[in-house]
């Protein structure tokens, strides 16, 4: 079975498409359709079987718990890609809250033994970052979302998607195509374990140079309050302390592309530490 975000995927395209890897039979597995039409959502609804969510990209997606579909509705149709990378990440942070998991905008790589999550703010360099951790050959475990269950982070799909400044200054990715608003391209990403324990925390600020800070439990526990994907109480707030106890730092850097390399050599420094 292929899948991402602790989901397993059905549908015609789902066992051959490249962004996926095999994952455990017994994550939830979930049919996957793309309809064409208007649907826009004005505030997303969430009950304990179905969620109605209208992603940035327009359209709608409709999780059913029940029927095990994700049904995604737009203007055109999303392709397999698309629908798998960024749209699946919404659908993946709802099912995972249905299961007793949290899951946060982030990304994550593996080093030291473990996997560290990297949190931005929007714009805030997190997935160049990653895509200079991939070019050095460091496992991603995912992108846009991580989700943690028993606290390990899962598998996310096998690409990350840059802007267009980023992907010539690293010569990495490929035209998606797009709206000029919204025009991104993608490096498609090595395999990497279906998950991995949660070791600590990466936090991306901007400043006047590479520069390293520890994070106290409280300051990060705000944080990931305000990075979990869903805008919902968490089932088990014992769970988010626990996360919050990790190891984390806060990296500052210039906003020139040209300090990624040394960013990337303090953040496995850390990391492996």
């Amino acid at each position: 079975m292929s899948g991402a975000y602790g989901l397993g995927l059905d549908g015609p395209w789902a066992a051959s498409e490249p962004l996926l890897q095999d994952v455990p039979v017994d994550w939830p597995r979930y049919e996957v359709l793309a309809r064409e039409g208007n649907a826009a959502v004005a505030a997303a609804r969430v009950g304990p079987t179905k969620a109605l969510l209208g992603p940035p990209s327009g359209g709608s997606i409709l999780v059913d718990r029940a029927e095990r579909q994700i049904v995604v509705t737009s203007s055109p149709a999303r392709t397999p890609g698309e629908l798998i990378h960024p749209t699946l990440a919404h659908a993946g942070a709802i099912v995972s809250w249905w299961s007793g998991h949290e899951s946060f905008h982030a990304g994550g790589f593996v080093a030291g033994g473990g996997a560290w999550a990297v949190v931005a703010r929007r714009s805030g360099g997190k997935s160049s970052t990653l895509a200079q951790l991939a070019l050095a050959g460091v496992p991603i475990v995912a992108d846009d979302l991580v989700v943690v269950a028993a606290g390990s982070a899962l598998v996310g799909p096998r690409a990350l998607d840059l802007r267009p400044d980023a992907a010539r200054q690293l010569q990495a990715g490929a035209p998606t195509g797009g709206t000029e608003q919204r025009e991104r391209w993608r490096l498609e990403l090595a395999p990497c374990p279906v998950t991995v324990p949660l070791r600590g925390w990466i936090v991306l600020e901007w400043g006047e140079t590479v520069d390293a800070r520890r994070l106290g439990g409280g300051e990060l526990l705000q944080l990931l309050g305000a990075q979990r994907a869903v805008n919902l109480p968490p089932v088990d707030p014992a769970a988010l302390i626990d996360l919050a106890s990790l190891p984390a730092w806060s990296i500052e850097r210039p906003r020139e592309l040209e300090s990624l390399p040394r960013v990337v050599e303090r953040v496995l420094e850390l990391a492996s530490g």
